[in-house]
């Protein structure tokens, strides 16, 4: 592969292959979600408290948000602060700017919040065969093979980053963009007006998320720094100014994403989770150690599979199924991985490329070797492993560049062909042992099979390549089994090794499909999810009673308030955003810092669980003052008979029992009048405050709604002879000035008050 001309294409041939391969693959590996009853929404299908799949966020909160969006697009509400989550969250914490969500919002805009879930297996299945599109894009910018851009772009099609963390909905779409971005920054090196590209696609990454944007960005600066300052060719001070007008290219594109990125930052900066106290030397001592014996075990079996520590709920490896290392890439990459290792010091290229290379692995063993790599990739936050999609498109670009050395020259390393195969055995068959689910053995067994299968086809290769190169050197040809018989073939007829080569590398790619599938079906298959026809959740949550007395809620009072459940719906937390109401329950994995701390003061109750990203009324549901406080001024409940104090039965509607809370007033309401802050404090010690404000709003300055003087009506200071009878008082105890009635020591002052005075008064002070 030529990987410094850029002189590679695009053909549509390979396009269409790879496309065909990708969504028989995805007919596959979801024809239940297509066909059948799941959809890819994890968690409990029904209203169990404990989750029973680890990938319940995706139920708990990802859908809820996007539940939470439609409505607001479709009843006009949509603001940057969102009061339908909880006491409140920046909606940039919705991921307001990913491509693929414009469409989940348009398609739920149009046709109703309930065909969320049901479409999100569509969505998969669109970004897997963009990101194997793009890798082909990516990969066609070099002169290559094109079997092995497409072996290449079907293994990054299914990488175990997009296959796991992809399941959380957003968080996958970096695999779709991020070969964009290596393409841009790969043409710029030969057209300069491709830069435009490189800040182009830094903005739409920012846009699309910022928080794997911030790691990609990071990698990417370092590549640049070792592609253009030490693997590129060409005078020094004319690569030192292509490196600055990417980089720049790169920042424009930042400040192109500011839209998103400045919000977003102001809203990380509040949140729970930053903040620990500890300045950013003590972070980088703290964590400038390793990791467990249990992280290296784990970041091995990754790297050969997906699942060979287990899935979901039932992986054993460090960490959870999600936040351990995503590093799979089929087992032929691990082929590839010994073939690039062991080759490299062999490669035509120069000291200074084979530096660049090294250093970039060095670069890699730092981020995923100790624990300050992925810190560092985290914002100095804490310790994850969420950064290694990074690296897939270098996989890719790997893959690439060794296939194409073995289909177009067959040079294959015997040493790592062997090395290879014995790890393979190692690794899967210690996998195999340690698992007790048949569906993880068979996998591990699968894996196994399929590698060596392609070991051995490679093997092939390297022996008809030494058989060639005996019979040109005049050399006595190898005696092997059919080795006279493949003689004579390729004597007797020309294209007969051409064919055999062929067939070696579909038999190849035919491998890998079984490969990636087996380990693939394991990310996606025997998960617990929501189904189809659940009638608890689909009923209950878009057209159920709680939606009519919702609906009779908002007739009769149309102020601002909050309601709660006694029950759930949908989740445990958010039913308020897929219902469409406002409510304190809340699950957000970045949590405002004010809010947690204004329910840890207050409200401590609301918590469940450990940490400050979980609240549920249900938790406190008896405590009917910090309700009023917090402004839930209805309960919805499914029992007739609530015996809490403070709350009253206002409305049966179906099963539902409409409760409202009597100590709760409104949490905000609208003004027709408004006062001066000046007049008020005039006018101060003679107005009964309370009921004046809740009537009036005070304001700084001049309104447009500003109250006339007449206005002020009951609120206005009166004089005593106009209200009291003051011939009834006692001169000689009382005495009387102006509007004031004082006795020398007097606790009280009883006062005779003129009835007809009082018409119109609603209250008065002394």
């Amino acid at each position: 592969m030529n990987t410094s001309d850029n002189t590679g294409k695009v053909r549509l041939r390979t396009l269409l292959w790879l496309w065909a391969i990708l969504l028989g693959a995805c007919l596959l590996l979801f024809h239940n979600y297509i066909l059948g009853n799941d959809t890819l929404v994890f968690g409990s299908g029904n209203n169990a408290m404990v989750f029973s799949d680890i990938g319940a966020d995706t139920k708990e909160q990802y859908i809820m948000w996007y539940n939470g969006i439609v409505n607001n697009l479709r009843d006009g509400s949509f603001s940057a602060w969102d009061f339908g989550d909880g006491f409140g969250v920046s909606t940039y914490n919705m991921n307001l700017f990913e491509p693929f969500l414009w469409l989940v919002y348009l398609i739920g805009w149009k046709f109703g919040p309930q065909v969320i879930a049901p479409l999100m297996v569509y969505i998969q299945i669109l970004k897997i065969l963009l990101a194997g599109t793009t890798c082909y894009l990516f990969a066609s910018v070099y002169r290559a093979d094109e079997k092995a851009k497409l072996a290449a772009s079907l293994m990054y099609a299914f990488n175990g980053y997009l296959m796991v963390w992809g399941q959380h909905y957003a968080l996958g779409t970096i695999m779709v963009l991020l070969p964009l971005l290596y393409l841009f920054i790969e043409k710029s090196f030969r057209r300069k007006r491709a830069l435009f590209g490189v800040a182009a696609m830094s903005g739409i990454l920012i846009l699309s998320g910022y928080y794997q944007a911030y790691m990609a960005l990071l990698f990417t600066g370092v590549f640049l720094i070792l592609r253009t300052l030490l693997f590129e060719n060409g005078p020094f001070a004319g690569r030192l100014k292509l490196f600055f007008a990417q980089g720049l290219c790169m920042g424009s594109g930042i400040l192109l994403g500011a839209a998103c990125l400045l919000p977003g930052y102001g809203m990380l900066a509040g949140t729970s989770r930053l903040s620990d106290g500890r300045s950013l030397f003590q972070k980088i001592a703290d964590y400038a150690v390793p990791w467990s014996r249990a992280y290296y075990k784990t970041v091995v079996f990754r790297l050969f599979g997906s699942n060979l520590q287990g899935a979901a709920n039932d992986f054993q490896g460090y960490g959870n199924y999600y936040e351990a290392a995503c590093l799979f890439f089929s087992t032929l990459f691990i082929i590839v991985l010994f073939q690039y290792l062991v080759t490299l010091p062999f490669q035509k290229n120069g000291i200074r490329q084979k530096l660049a290379q090294v250093l970039g692995m060095v670069f890699c063993a730092f981020v995923f070797g100790i624990k300050l790599g992925s810190v560092i990739f985290n914002g100095f936050t804490y310790e994850f492993s969420r950064h290694t999609f990074v690296l897939m498109p270098f996989f890719a670009w790997m893959s690439v560049y060794v296939l194409d050395r073995i289909f177009t020259e067959r040079i294959v390393s015997l040493t790592a062909l062997v090395l290879s195969a014995l790890s393979i055995v190692i690794v899967y068959g210690r996998a195999y042992q340690t698992q007790d689910n048949v569906n993880y053995k068979t996998n591990a067994l699968m894996l196994c099979l399929t590698g060596l299968g392609m070991c051995a086809l490679l093997s092939v290769m390297w022996l008809r390549r030494q058989q060639e190169k005996r019979a040109k050197s005049g050399r006595r040809p190898v005696r092997l089994p059919f080795g006279k018989r493949w003689r004579d073939a390729a004597a007797s007829d020309p294209g007969f090794a051409k064919r055999e080569q062929k067939m070696l590398v579909i038999g190849l790619i035919g491998l890998l499909f079984l490969n990636i599938l087996s380990d693939t079906t394991l990310c996606w298959r025997y998960r617990v999810n929501v189904k189809k026809n659940d009638v608890v959740y689909f009923d209950q949550t878009y057209r159920s009673d709680v939606t009519a007395a919702l609906d009779y809620l908002r007739a009769q009072d149309d102020q601002l308030y909050r309601v709660e459940k006694d029950f759930r719906s949908c989740g445990y937390y958010l039913d308020s955003q897929a219902q469409n109401y406002r409510g304190v329950s809340t699950y957000n994995a970045m949590q405002n810092g004010d809010v947690a701390m204004f329910v840890s003061t207050l409200w401590p109750q609301l918590y469940t669980g450990a940490d400050v990203n979980h609240y549920n009324y249900l938790n406190a549901v008896q405590d009917t003052e910090m309700s009023a406080l917090t402004g839930v001024k209805y309960l919805l409940s499914f029992n007739p008979e609530l015996k809490i104090p403070g709350w009253e039965l206002m409305h049966q509607q179906g099963e539902v029992s409409i409760y409202r809370n009597t100590r709760a007033e409104n949490i905000a309401k609208f003004f027709t009048r408004t006062l001066t802050e000046e007049k008020y404090r005039k006018n101060a010690e003679s107005l009964e405050t309370w009921d004046f404000v809740t009537q009036v709003l005070v304001t700084a300055g001049n309104t447009a709604y500003e109250l006339a003087e007449q206005d002020l009506g009951p609120y206005r200071e009166v004089p005593l002879e106009d209200v009291l009878d003051l011939a009834a008082l006692d001169k000689d105890i009382y005495t009387v000035s102006g509007n004031a009635i004082t006795e020398q020591g007097a606790q009280s002052i009883d006062l005779a008050v003129r009835p007809e005075a009082m018409d119109g008064m609603q209250n008065a002070i002394a």
